[in-house]
């Protein structure tokens, strides 16, 4: 957009240098001053409505290309911390599973013999148990035992082919974990593996779940489904390991060895020009990809530089035509006018342009000129307020109406610094919506829209205006109170009682509550401790039961 500004500029400044070259040559017809005064006013108003354009163009340009550096790397810190979350769960859910009552004493009859009819027993025992589990778990698609030997003694859910190489190293003993991903034949495996400790503890075998990995698409598709980025896991070896529908994985091979946190604009092999970034995920030694095509990225400001040339060509075509048909019997005063119309041309700003309080031709001449410097000073304004309605919507989330995630990181560096310096006492609370996901599987994503605008507006109205909230992502949000532990934990308290009471109407007539967990936590250090306190006090109350309010407590 702005190499074609450019040459318009240049086209119309070219074109005003040759008229004046050739003033002299010019037909009889066109050397009268009313027909020089208007070409004079019909250049005036393009070249002005071009550099307007240019600076409405430059500015949006800027702004989008600001926002992009600060929500690629925003999304893809979002999906790693998802991702992180995810699978240290697994872990945790294949422990727990391993050391199980039901499966300790169970697979220790099996150690002893796998014949007769109390093996049988234990068989059937486990069989219940594991089938149990799978049940209540749809993050597995199978669950299976091994011996201490390696040898498969129980297998339970889909019947899924395991990959050799995988297969061998299940067999080898070891701390709960998660496998690598594999792709073999477009078939992607993964398994949670923990040992199944004895009553000396010596394993007895190992419990192994092999992950549904349609979770794993889930966590990196994008929050908005109207959303044009998408982000991918792409192996080690520059495979592409998910989304596993091939219409929804992007062709990121431009960014074989991208720089973690660049955001640049790319041509892909298909020729699509898109922008992107990279991260890495060293759990498996991954990394996430995040692209958008480029249209896509700047269609605000294709539509903005349509608007600007559309208004601006009806402009110079409406003023051109007043001031052709003005100018056609005008005789009189018009040096002033031109001598105005003169300094307009040369970027002056607030020219006062004569008026001729008469109703002949100089008097609608001098009146329709001071409009058009109105007008164009309108245009500018309003291209200015324009720009501030971006940057407020910048930091506002379009869903609760509350800050958004950067308006949050701005606003806590700044009270983190003050609160250092005027000693006065400052605490962060975590609100997490609990079992939110389940709420959107099961009453659709309109539902959870709706709850999580009704926890907004709780926040919202409760808190002092000195008070800060934000949604920090997703379902969490964030305050910053500016009162001492004690006192944060009594507000915090209150709003997860209010919001605990609030119920949504949903579509089908029915309707349905929330819970949040809450971690509180006081300013110690800086800003990032904070953070990590609050997050860390989160998490407690998360494993506290939900629906809980926990302060962190160091």
């Amino acid at each position: 957009m702005e190499p074609a500004i450019r040459a318009g500029l240049r086209a119309a400044s070219a074109a005003a240098r040759r008229g004046a070259a050739r003033g002299l040559a010019l037909p009889a017809r066109m050397r009268s001053l009313p027909s020089r005064l208007v070409l004079g006013v019909f250049s005036t108003v393009l070249v002005t409505s071009l550099a307007v354009a240019f600076t409405a163009a430059r500015s949006t340009e800027s702004f989008l290309r600001a926002e992009i550096d600060q929500r690629f790397p925003m999304i893809l810190a979002q999906v790693s911390k998802r991702l992180e979350l995810w699978y240290d769960q697994r872990r945790l859910d294949i422990r727990t599973f391993a050391h199980s009552t039901i499966v300790r004493d169970h697979l220790e009859v099996l150690a002893r013999t796998t014949r007769g009819q109390r093996a049988e027993r234990a068989r059937s025992e486990l069989r219940t148990y594991l089938e149990y589990v799978l049940e209540r778990f749809p993050q597995y698609d199978a669950l299976f035992l091994l011996s201490r030997d390696g040898e498969r003694l129980l297998w339970v859910g889909d019947a899924i082919a395991l990959p050799n190489s995988l297969q061998e190293t299940l067999r080898e003993p070891g701390p709960p974990r998660v496998s690598a991903l594999e792709r073999v034949a477009g078939t992607r495996s993964q398994v949670a593996s923990a040992p199944v400790p004895g009553a000396k503890g010596q394993p007895l075998g190992s419990l192994h779940a092999v992950l549904a990995l349609e979770e794993l698409d889930a966590l990196i598709a994008a929050d908005d489904p109207d959303a044009a980025y998408h982000v991918a896991v792409v192996g080690g070896d520059g495979e592409i390991l998910a989304p596993a529908r091939d219409d929804e994985r992007p062709d990121a091979s431009g960014l074989a060895r991208p720089d973690v946190g660049r955001v640049a604009e790319l041509t892909l092999a298909g020729g699509e020009r898109v922008i992107a970034s990279a991260e890495p995920f060293a759990r498996f030694g991954w990394t996430l990809w995040v692209t958008e095509p480029y249209d896509a990225a700047f269609a605000p400001l294709v539509a903005m530089i349509r608007r600007v040339w559309a208004v601006n060509l009806a402009i110079v075509l409406l003023l051109g035509g007043v001031a052709y048909s003005i100018a056609r019997s005008l005789a009189r005063p018009i040096h002033d006018l031109s001598q105005a119309a003169r300094e307009i041309a040369e970027g002056s700003e607030n020219v006062a342009i004569p008026v001729f309080d008469r109703a002949d031709e100089v008097g609608v001449l001098s009146r329709a000129l001071r409009e058009m410097t109105a007008r164009l000073h309108a245009k500018h304004g309003e291209l200015q307020r324009a720009n501030e309605v971006l940057t407020q919507l910048s930091i506002t989330d379009g869903l609760t109406s509350l800050h958004n995630h950067r308006a949050f990181q701005d606003r806590m560096a700044r009270d983190v610094r003050r609160a250092r310096r005027t000693q006065v006492p400052l605490c962060l609370a975590l609100f997490d919506v609990d079992d939110f996901k389940k709420l959107n599987d099961r009453h659709g994503h309109a539902a959870g829209d709706r709850l999580l605008a009704a926890v907004a507006d709780v926040l919202r109205k409760g808190i002092r205006e000195t008070d800060f909230a934000a949604r920090y992502g997703g379902e969490e949000f964030a305050l910053l109170l500016s009162v001492p532990l004690d006192g944060a934990l009594t507000v915090a308290e209150n709003l997860r009682r209010s919001i605990a009471a609030i119920s949504v109407e949903l579509d089908d007539a029915g309707s349905v509550g929330v819970t949040v967990s809450v971690g509180v936590a006081e300013l110690r250090s800086d800003a990032e401790a904070l953070f990590t306190a609050a997050d860390r006090a989160l998490y407690g109350a998360k494993h506290s039961g939900k629906d809980c309010v926990i302060a962190d407590p160091a």
